[in-house]
């Protein structure tokens, strides 16, 4: 019994052995790739807004170590904040005591006030330039200049006349137009604004343009589109900037307010 049993734990080795051959069977070996760096994120700017009577604030947030790295006062009723000189500086527009307010993102003091004229009621700031920053004036129908590097109103000092209430601001990356969205009021009496930056001039009226209420407009990153979007339309419009003139017109839906380009 005892040789049966020897005898057959040999067949099932020999057997097993045959069977297995020398198959190779490989081990994976998972590798980890490696995290992504948030680092290339750079930082996320916070504007709030403390009531009518009582200075706003913004808040630099690190990505890198998801923590707010400082907290600036600003003006009242903050409307939009611009990064500027490759995100070294912070423009903010305060709406409700006409000013704009600028600061190191990395530093909550010293926060320099540029006041504009009484009843200007900023609401956007915009540049592709590395001197200058643009800022929308809703209260009086005016885009300003700053100087980046005195921080003071450039020339026209009353702003540059432009349609009823501008709400968004974008310049061509190769520096060469500036367009300004004028919503207008109640709904209607809306337009897009073209201006030279060199000169601060307005170009003729932009052709085969219908405008009912534009809220934002933004320019591609080759210089040869902006795209203007009409809430009251639900329309957005493709500019040729060289014709200055509207080459094409897409449906987004009317009601739409906000447009971003992907760059």
């Amino acid at each position: 019994y005892r040789s049966a049993f020897h005898a057959a734990v040999v067949l099932i080795l020999i057997i097993c052995w045959a069977g297995c051959g020398e198959t190779y069977r490989p081990v994976a070996t998972p590798i980890a790739p490696n995290p992504p760096n948030p680092n290339f994120s750079h930082i996320a700017l916070v504007i709030s807004v403390n009531g009518p009577s009582h200075p706003g604030a913004s808040t630099t947030i690190d990505v890198s170590g998801d923590t707010a790295v400082s907290r600036s006062t600003v003006g009242l009723m903050p409307t939009y904040a611009a990064l500027v000189q490759n995100g070294s500086r912070v423009y903010v527009a305060d709406s409700g005591d006409d000013t704009v307010m600028s600061f190191s993102p990395a530093s909550a003091t010293p926060v320099t006030t540029i006041t504009l004229p009484t009843g200007s009621a900023p609401s956007f700031v915009a540049t592709a330039e590395a001197s200058t920053v643009y800022v929308a004036n809703s209260g009086n129908n005016t885009v300003s200049a700053i100087s980046i590097i005195s921080n003071v109103l450039e020339a026209p000092l009353g702003g540059i006349n432009v349609g009823v209430n501008p709400v968004s601001l974008a310049e061509t990356p190769n520096q060469q137009y500036l367009y300004s969205a004028n919503r207008g009021s109640g709904g209607t009496g809306g337009s897009v604004t073209s201006i030279n930056p060199v000169d601060r001039s307005v170009n003729p009226p932009i052709a085969n343009a219908t405008w009912i209420s534009p809220v934002s407009v933004v320019a591609r990153s080759d210089s040869n589109r902006v795209y203007a979007l009409d809430q009251g339309t639900g329309m957005v419009s493709a500019i040729d900037p060289p014709t200055n003139a509207v080459v094409t017109s897409i449906s987004v839906g009317v009601g739409a307010n906000f447009m971003l380009y992907d760059t």
